[in-house]
């Protein structure tokens, strides 16, 4: 039973993180499309999610040569470092300048994937099972090229040039841009590294992973919204917060989906109807929730609209008599022209 929870409670970390992760890329990708920096970082997150699905569904895959069919999808980790380098060096404006060593790194991301899909077992060997997993990677025996140029050497650069940016910013809002991205990619590899440990049998619980999406996120999003980071146009900064708590509250009721189908096969006097009638509460109650913002936001806009309207209408009229009073004057034609204009 004690393995059943972690394996329920792994499971719903990473099904958050893949929720975040495909709101984050959404989110970045739509308020600026036009930007290099916001394209590559929604890329980096399409990616990161990748890997998060790829991972849930393989290591609960029964047998193991399907769960490594699976997890060959860990490929998209390549894809998560080289859009992420791609972004730091937008966002530092540096990409037009080191074009060709992206190039260069796109060329050996995009070689290596055509090898460990031509030959699968250099990458991953058949799943078997590890901790509380019904499956787990088994690393091949090039396995450990991905993790040292797209795990460690990549990171490594791209934290350096972020280094050096910073000591070389003058002004203080650029140092606080690059400082919490610098603090937001450490926190999101550090975390994201765990579930690699258990590949090469280090048993650290994978489950910790699941963290670092929200780590990469959190500290990007603040950033974002307190430095407008990347020059992002934020029309809305509660709409943001209510798409956060929208993510949040629809994690709550997938754990719950699965906590109550634990409990159940655990505890069968508990009526079936339990779990889709709690859960249609709380989607009735989040539906409620967006409904009064959405229509608050209405009435506030309704509102500014009014205020604005009475604040004109009496400095204008009172500019329309003066100038009429005025026309009354004998006056040349040019200012006469002037006034009725």
């Amino acid at each position: 039973m004690n393995q059943d929870i972690h394996l329920l409670l792994h499971n719903a970390g990473f099904i958050t993180s893949s929720i975040v992760g495909i709101a984050m890329a959404l989110y970045c990708f739509l308020n600026n499309p036009n930007r290099t920096a916001n394209v590559t970082l929604a890329l980096t997150m399409l990616a990161i999610t990748t890997f998060c699905i790829s991972h849930l569904f393989g290591v609960n895959a029964t047998d193991g040569i399907q769960s490594r069919n699976i997890l060959m999808f860990n490929i998209s980790i390549i894809y998560t470092s080289i859009f992420n380098l791609h972004c730091v060096l937008a966002l530092l404006g540096k990409d037009k300048q080191k074009k060709s060593f992206l190039f260069v790194m796109y060329i050996v991301a995009f070689a290596l994937t055509i090898f460990y899909l031509v030959w699968p077992d250099f990458f991953l060997h058949t799943s078997i099972p590890k901790m509380y997993f019904p499956n787990y990677y088994v690393a091949g025996e090039y396995h450990w090229i991905m993790r040292a140029i797209f795990n460690v050497l990549i990171p490594i650069y791209f934290l350096s040039e972020l280094v050096s940016s910073y000591s070389e910013a003058k002004d203080e809002i650029e140092k606080n841009r690059i400082w919490y991205f610098f603090f937001a990619a450490t926190l999101g590899y550090v975390f994201g590294s765990i579930p690699i440990l258990l590949v090469f049998d280090i048993p650290i619980d994978p489950a910790w992973g699941s963290l670092f999406i929200l780590f990469l996120a959190i500290p990007y999003v603040y950033a974002t919204i307190q430095y407008e980071l990347m020059d992002i146009k934020i029309v809305a900064k509660k709409a943001f917060y209510y798409s956060i708590s929208i993510v949040s509250v629809g994690g709550l009721i997938v754990f719950f989906d699965y906590f109550s189908d634990w409990l159940r096969s655990e505890y069968s006097f508990i009526p079936f109807w339990l779990s889709p009638l709690v859960s249609s509460v709380l989607i009735v109650f989040l539906t409620v929730i967006v409904w009064s913002q959405l229509r608050q936001s209405d009435i506030l806009k309704s509102e500014f609209i009014h205020i604005a309207m009475h604040k004109f209408r009496t400095p204008l009229t009172r500019i329309k008599w003066a100038s009429d009073e005025m026309q009354k004057e004998n006056l040349s034609e040019t200012v006469r022209s002037q006034l009725e204009h």
